[in-house]
């Protein structure tokens, strides 16, 4: 019997681990014909919010020889009672799998090689080490408030259909659960891992979202497909090429099914997304003429195919439809479903939204929306026996024409640069991206919740005033046009800022985790040394004292010539004296003028030491010097500097 399979096994907040179950997709990907390309059909949304619900819908269908009527008799065609798959009070139709895990799946990495793995060993323990498991006949759903679904569970078994999308090609399709977002119990990263996946390998991806589309869907959609198109951006995301069937393009012999096919739904009106973002490209086109095709190859291509919002629960219908009535009922609501969506995706002035809008647009090649109304209350209790009378015929009519526009009308095959998959191409696809999320820590940011962001972001603030007041303080003392100031004296004033600066820094820097705060704190003080030892150097080169033993040689040489210079004139006149006299003269001067090129940054600097230390020095004499420790106008502005630290302290304690 098939029944849904675990493809991928994640952790929880205790422990990440993001691991593929290679035998359950491989035994998925076998059953897939040689000659049909692969769809896959991926539901993602907030926890509790109906997805595995509204996928055993979709089983029902694809089960069903619904016969093209246009009725939802195949909701009822296995049973008035929608049991498989229930897990509420009762424990409806569930069946003993032949075993609970894979026996093999323990010895296999996560990296896909064999061999005993810790990590592996440990999901597996946690799935078989309490109870024996029970696989439902469907997708396991319940109401209630608990989560159901962990990780990513696929179909065991294919559905092979053709679709107006697909041009009369044969379908492979895949339907695929995924664990819901926000449970409480999932890291941020392990949710943007499982939307970024789901998103990399479906052709028709349902974000199911609860009553309304709110901002804040939109900015996860955006962040978790930006997650998605760094993996696939990845220079390790494109596997190998696999080797293509020289019969694989020729036209395909009509099949029995697409003889007997029911007839499909017409076309309906271009998605909401065309119709919203497309207007002003289409005004712009009209203007500047038809793109060239070397024009249009050069656009950049959108990484992922189709998202769909789906929205349920919703409320504001405008109209009414039941089975039965005229199709142009159902398209004025269809209609409004897209103008909804064309509403919510429309420009906005402020940057941020806007922002928000080009990043999902940029990411998917069709955007459209659908809504479902509440299946009635009676469904959400936890007593729910599954009978299909009890949910309200609305939301029955609506699904129904849901299935056929998605599985008879808007299906394609799933495009990775611009190829059809095949199962062993996709299988392939999938090993490679979940090797880039297990890697993730290495190649992608980490995805934050609101409040690790905004933390971050206060935290780094902190930071970079913190570091800001010390470089504007130590710029007032020993800045790079500011004289020689004692290295005794310049280290009073960064012990001072040093400690004033933290102090800043722990006054700003509250939020977020302990640990978080520690380590911007080490890189803030890492940050100060380094400004420190930049400014204790520069200091050092204006020393006017500095290398002055380098100097003492020439200077014995002048002085020496000098003297000898002096004392030839004053005892020899002769011409041979003289000639002595102008030769020391010459050397003294020579040396003298080399001295003052090279040494003239000391000589400055000794004339300025001069001016602002030692002139006050003298003028207030010995025992003011003594007393002042060498006060002067460097020292009095660190005195300054220390002294403000010393009143702002001060007025913080008041």
């Amino acid at each position: 019997m098939a029944h849904p399979l675990q493809i991928i096994v994640t952790g929880d907040s205790e422990k990440d681990y993001f691991v593929l179950r290679q035998e359950n997709l491989a035994s998925i990907i076998a059953k897939i014909p040689d000659d049909a390309k692969v769809s896959i059909v991926s539901v993602v949304g907030a926890f509790r919010t109906g997805k595995s619900f509204l996928l055993n819908f979709f089983l029902r269908y694809l089960r069903t020889e619904h016969g093209g009527d246009g009725t939802s008799s195949w909701m009822v065609a296995e049973g008035d009672e929608l049991t498989e798959g229930n897990m509420n009070e009762g424990g409806w139709n569930l069946v003993e799998p032949e075993h609970a895990t894979s026996p093999t799946a323990a010895s296999t990495k996560t990296d896909g090689s064999s061999g005993e793995d810790s990590t592996m060993k440990e999901v597996m323990s946690t799935s078989t080490g309490r109870q024996t498991l029970k696989k439902e006949a469907s997708f396991a759903w319940r109401g209630g408030q608990e989560r159901q679904t962990t990780g990513i569970w696929m179909w065991s078994e294919p559905f092979i259909r053709t679709t107006s999308a697909s041009g009369g090609e044969k379908l492979a399709v895949l339907l695929m659960d995924t664990q819901g977002m926000f449970d409480n119990e999932t890291t941020m990263t392990l949710t943007a891992q499982i939307f970024g996946l789901s998103t990399l390998v479906s052709s028709f991806q349902i974000y199911n979202v609860d009553k309304r589309i709110q901002e804040d869907n939109l900015q996860h959609l955006a962040l978790f497909s930006e997650y998605g198109r760094m993996a696939l951006s990845s220079k390790d995301s494109t596997p190998p090429p696999q080797p293509q069937d020289p019969m694989e393009n020729l036209p395909a012999p009509p099949s029995d099914a697409s003889v007997d096919a029911a007839p499909v739904m017409p076309p309906l009106p271009p998605t909401a997304a065309e119709a919203a973002l497309g207007a002003s490209e289409t005004t712009e086109a009209a203007k500047k003429g038809e793109k060239s095709k070397k024009e249009e190859e050069k656009e950049e291509v959108k990484p992922f195919q189709r998202l769909q919002f789906l929205v349920r629960d919703w409320q504001n219908f405008d109209g009414d439809y039941e089975e039965g009535q005229d199709i142009s009922a159902f398209k004025a609501l269809h209609d409004e479903m897209q103008k909804y969506l064309s509403d919510v995706l429309k420009t906005r002035g402020l940057g941020d939204l806007q922002s928000t809008r080009e990043q999902i647009t940029r990411c998917f090649e069709k955007l459209d929306c659908y809504m479902l109304p509440h299946p009635g209350f009676s469904v959400t209790k936890k007593n729910y026996d599954g009978s299909i009378s009890k949910i309200d015929p609305f939301f029955r009519a609506l699904v129904n024409q849901y299935v056929r526009i998605l599985f008879d009308t808007e299906l394609e095959a799933k495009v990775i640069n611009g190829r059809k998959l095949s199962g062993r191409e996709l299988q392939t696809y999938f090993e490679v991206y979940v090797k880039m999320f297990q890697a993730g820590q290495k190649s992608f940011p980490k995805a934050m919740t609101m409040l690790d962001a905004t933390a971050e972001a206060n935290n780094r603030n902190a930071y970079d005033l913190a570091l800001s007041y010390y470089k504007t303080k130590m710029e007032v003392a020993a800045g790079a046009d500011k004289p020689y100031i004692k290295e005794v004296d310049l280290q009073k004033v960064h012990d001072a800022l040093y400690i004033a600066a933290f102090e800043q820094f722990d006054e700003i820097a509250t939020m977020g985790a302990k640990n978080v705060i520690i380590k911007m704190r080490d890189q803030l003080k890492e940050a100060i040394e380094g400004e420190r030892e930049r400014y204790f150097s520069t200091n050092a080169l204006r020393n006017p004292f500095r290398d002055v033993e380098l100097y003492i040689l020439p200077m014995g040489v002048a002085v020496v010539s000098w003297l000898c210079a002096v004392l030839v004139n004053a005892s020899c006149s002769t011409d041979f004296c003289e000639a002595t006299e102008d030769t020391f003269v010459n050397v003294y001067l020579f040396v003298f003028f080399c001295i003052i090129v090279l040494a003239w940054r000391h000589i400055r600097g000794a004339i300025i030491y001069a001016k602002d230390i030692l002139l006050p020095m003298a003028m207030a004499g010995a025992n003011a010097n003594s007393s002042s420790g060498g006060s002067g106008a460097a020292s009095d502005v660190a005195a300054g500097i220390l002294g403000s630290i010393s009143d702002k302290t001060k007025q913080k304690t008041n």
